[in-house]
């Protein structure tokens, strides 16, 4: 009850004298966040964020253009707010630039807060009165004939505990002019749907603040999102059983979720020792392969949900992949500088690949096995039917994840942030793609033919999804969320 008086009255403070509004917000934060911070180990998760406060929940926002074409705009959001009923909460202060020519179809992530469960009313924007249009290839002053948009709720919206919900403004544009200038806005408002269709959808999963965002496909907008406690880590999706399987890394369990309704189904429990860092899945996704802190590679049995081998295998292994051609799991011992290829049932070692440096991601492919040696910055090439090494190509610094499309090998490389593209015929780089802030996690999706890249942002703990697109190898669309991604997982895909 205290903290709940203390809360209103830096709302009323903030509301009365906006002059305060940076250092208010800072005090809100450590409020709503506790003075905790969340220390782990994970290099990339390595940003320390506020403990959320118990019992609380977040909103994330985001801004749509109602039509894919839309008139050459530029203006500026200052100021995002909800209305609990009884006064303005801020959600964000930072300004938003919207150039409607940059962003094109694109998404605007308008930014996210932790807030206590209550009705919410209605949502607010304050824009600056800078604004111009483009017309004829010049650009001119645009008159905001309002500053302040009030967007209600399609009826009073009840933030329930424990949730991370995502609001959506879609703006028609065109119909929001009054003459040469922009007149009343029109902007509707709408909350996180559940669709029927699950097959063109993908899961990106924010460890920092315990949420799953549902990205559609098609249009690479975030359509959903929900709430996974305990540090949501890597993510695999079951399309034929309709679950999803989340690692969490701070509670040491699986946790599946119904696809249809983002619902908790079950709870796989890991032993208490167990902190996991990694996990991959079988081909048939029954079995599910987790490495733990302790340096222990454990074999989960994912619907009887029990441990059913567990061994200590090479020197700190930090990655494991599933290889389903022939039946074998791969796991990266960075201390050691080996890759141990073992028994998918019983995790005996039927052969070992000793490698340059430390290695980290793996990806197969037409016989050979690709490895990420983060230390020498290289992509180590194996022929399996060999049993040789071809070749080490050099990427950028500290290649991290690989991928791949058709020809196309996807490096991510985390130290330069970027991403080398190697093509199979010849096995040598053909173009490094710059992608800016650090990247890890890169999935492909053999419906769509693009490629995604996880990017984080350490300076404020943000972060987006990059998708590469497979045919020009161009950055197509940026997915904005506010947070940093870690594991990705496509629908259909089977595979983290």
């Amino acid at each position: 009850m205290m903290g709940a008086l203390v809360l209103r009255n830096i709302r009323r403070c903030l509301f009365t004298c906006p002059s305060l509004a940076v250092l208010v917000l800072l005090l809100l934060h450590g409020l709503l966040g506790c003075t905790s911070v969340k220390s782990v180990q994970d290099p990339s998760l390595a940003c320390a964020v506020p403990a959320a406060q118990e019992n609380s929940s977040r909103l994330s926002f985001f801004l749509n253009f109602a039509r894919s074409e839309v008139p050459p705009l530029n203006l500026k959001i200052n100021a995002v707010e909800i209305f609990d009923g009884d006064l303005w909460v801020p959600v964000s202060f930072d300004t938003r630039e919207i150039d409607t020519k940059k962003i094109g179809r694109q998404q605007v992530w308008l930014g996210s807060i932790e807030l206590y469960p209550a009705n919410y009313e209605k949502v607010r924007l304050t824009f600056s009165p800078e604004a111009t249009i483009v017309s004829q290839g010049q650009e001119s002053k645009m008159i905001l004939e309002e500053l302040e948009t009030e967007i209600p709720f399609p009826g009073t919206f009840n933030l329930q505990s424990e949730t991370s919900d995502s609001i959506f403004l879609s703006w028609d544009v065109e119909s929001s002019f009054n003459g040469r200038n922009l007149g009343p806005l029109a902007i509707t408002l709408t909350t996180s749907g559940l669709s029927p269709i699950t097959a063109n959808q993908i899961y990106v999963a924010c460890p920092d603040i315990n949420t799953i965002y549902v990205v559609r496909e098609d249009k690479k907008w975030v359509n959903n999102s929900f709430f996974v406690a305990g540090r949501p880590t890597y993510v695999v999706v079951d399309s034929v059983r309709q679950r999803i399987y989340v690692l969490c890394q701070e509670d040491g369990d699986i946790k599946i979720f119904d696809l249809l309704t983002n619902s908790l189904a079950d709870i796989i429990s890991l032993p208490m020792t167990f902190r996991p860092i990694f996990m991959s899945v079988s081909a048939d996704l029954n079995n599910a392969y987790i490495i733990d802190d302790l340096g222990l590679l454990s074999v989960v049995d994912l619907h009887a949900g029990n441990v059913i081998a567990r061994k200590r295998i090479g020197q700190r292994p930090i990655y494991v992949a599933y290889l389903p051609e022939i039946k074998t799991v791969a796991v990266s011992s960075s201390m050691d500088s080996r890759i141990y290829l073992l028994d998918e049932q019983d995790l005996e070692i039927r052969d070992q690949i000793v490698v340059n440096g430390s290695p980290a991601g793996i990806f197969r492919k037409d016989g050979f096995l690709y490895v990420a040696e983060e230390q020498s910055n290289s992509i180590m090439v194996y022929d399996f039917n060999l049993r040789t090494k071809v070749k080490s190509v050099f990427v950028g610094y500290a290649p991290h994840r690989i991928t791949g499309l058709d020809n196309n090998i996807y490096v991510a490389n985390s130290g330069s942030g970027s991403v080398s593209l190697l093509k199979t015929l010849s096995n040598r780089v053909s173009r490094e793609i710059p992608l800016g802030n650090e990247v890890y996690e890169i999935v492909a999706s053999e419906k769509e033919q693009v490629v995604y890249i996880g990017k984080n942002d350490n300076e404020d703990c943000g972060g987006s999804v990059s998708v590469l697109d497979n045919t020009s190898n161009r950055v197509i669309a940026e997915i904005e969320l506010g947070a940093r991604p870690l594991g990705i997982a496509v629908a259909g895909n089977g595979s983290l």
